[in-house]
């Protein structure tokens, strides 16, 4: 499961992006939340083909079968 916790809008384009998750593997007893770094990492292009993105450094945290987890990931993500 994947549960959205926080989220950003940016004040340029106004569009609105996921900034953290709570994500659930239960058949793998597995836990995490995912946070991004600098949510305010939007990059736009303007014109006929304009788009809104955010990329984003994000920290892992969480825990599988009562281990704790710690990672790093990146982040694309179309505006919603």
């Amino acid at each position: 499961s994947i549960e959205q916790l926080d989220g950003w809008t940016s004040p340029e384009s106004g569009a609105k992006y996921v900034s953290m998750w709570q994500v659930g593997i239960p058949s793998l007893d597995l836990s995490m939340t995912v946070t991004a770094l600098v949510p305010e990492s939007e990059v736009r292009r303007t014109g006929p083909a304009g788009y809104a993105y955010l990329y984003a450094d994000c920290d892992a945290t969480g825990s599988q079968a009562g281990k704790a987890l710690k990672g790093v990931c990146f982040l694309e993500q179309e505006a919603l």
